[in-house]
């Protein structure tokens, strides 16, 4: 069987899946939810080995097809022309890795999996934890504006706000690979470096997300994983290089607890959050949970890269996670060598400013 999708007039995705006799037809609009449309394959031409036309989707993750089902009953090629093949396997999904669609502007979401949900033991701490880091940043802007005057404020508060925060990225990127990686490419007795959840950069496009600070003016966007360098993971994520100076160093390195740094770290747990459960979470018209910062732009996967679940054997819908480092991926989990290694040290780290 093979899938295609596209959208229709209203923004939302259509599903195809078509084998030798049937096309299963699934609408994602809120009309059409959970119901799937059985009819039969009258056209041959369309089968697994058809080629159907892949055409570029647009920036703008909800453009309207240009053409769409012209009747259920009638099928055409000409009709497909807007549908592009689907990349994944329906059913499959990878644990704690959104892949969906999101816009601010139209207010729309799609995400077929929403791990808070598969994981919600997990998603309660990870909430709970967060909340508590979030209200800890607002406490200090009692304090210090968050004005770009004083981005490199330091204090003993900040140090503080700085290491519980980072600590929280790592346990999220820990719980995100022991979900995606291979058992026998876990290193030993768990002990991730830094090099090892860089391979999470491009998985989740970290470096794309982008957000602002509610209620306060005047500051740039804040993305924390923009300048991140397979070559020197932990030097060009300057926050986190902060991070480790602080906190086994603090007398020397107390200046390194800035505000800017402080406003990296707690903007990366929200980026982390979102990447995995979906945007939609801190969204005022779904989820609405609490966080001190405004989305302003997510990754566009591309309709042909989102999770859908396996709706082919009727609801409820099935599915199965995949690692997305499995086997199979064809996407290895990066490891340094020893030479490579060597070879860094000599690269200059990063200077962030804002």
């Amino acid at each position: 069987m093979t899938t295609y999708v596209t959208c229709d007039t209203e923004g939302y995705l259509v599903f195809l899946t078509i084998n030798n006799d049937f096309i299963y037809i699934r609408n994602t609009h809120p009309s059409q939810k959970n119901i799937v449309k059985t009819i039969k394959n009258t056209f041959r031409s369309v089968d697994d080995s058809t080629n159907i036309q892949n055409k570029q989707a647009y920036n703008d993750v909800f453009y309207p097809a240009y053409a769409l089902i012209d009747s259920e009953d009638n099928l055409t090629n000409e009709s497909l022309i807007a549908f592009t093949k689907y990349e994944g396997k329906i059913g499959d999904y990878n644990p704690r890795i959104w892949r969906g669609l999101f816009s601010n502007h139209g207010n729309k979401f799609f995400n077929d999996f929403p791990g808070k949900y598969f994981n919600r033991s997990s998603w309660v701490s990870s909430r709970i934890s967060s909340k508590n880091i979030y209200s800890d940043l607002e406490n200090i802007f009692r304090f210090i504006e968050p004005n770009y005057q004083n981005l490199n404020t330091f204090s003993h508060k900040l140090r503080e706000i700085l290491i519980i925060a980072c600590t929280e990225v790592e346990c999220i990127m820990r719980m995100i690979c022991d979900d995606n990686v291979e058992k026998e490419d876990i290193p030993r007795n768990n002990f991730y470096k830094t090099e090892h959840y860089f391979n999470l950069k491009e998985a989740m496009k970290l470096g794309e997300w982008s957000l602002t600070l509610k209620n306060y003016s005047g500051l740039q966007p804040l993305k924390p994983f923009e300048l991140w360098l397979e070559e020197n993971p932990t030097k060009s994520l300057f926050w986190y290089d902060a991070y480790n100076k602080v906190k086994h160093h603090r007398e020397e390195n107390i200046r390194e607890a800035t505000l800017l740094n402080v406003l990296n770290a707690v903007s990366a747990i929200h980026i982390l959050n979102s990447a995995q459960y979906g945007p939609e979470i801190y969204s005022d018209q779904y989820g609405n949970e609490y966080s001190p910062f405004d989305l302003l732009s997510a990754p566009y996967f591309g309709i042909q890269n989102v999770q859908v679940m396996n709706y082919v054997s009727g609801y409820p819908f099935e599915f199965k996670p995949v690692k997305f480092f499995g086997r199979d991926s064809g996407r290895p989990f990066k490891k340094k060598s020893q030479s490579e290694k060597k070879r860094n040290k000599l690269v200059k780290p990063v200077d962030a400013t804002f």
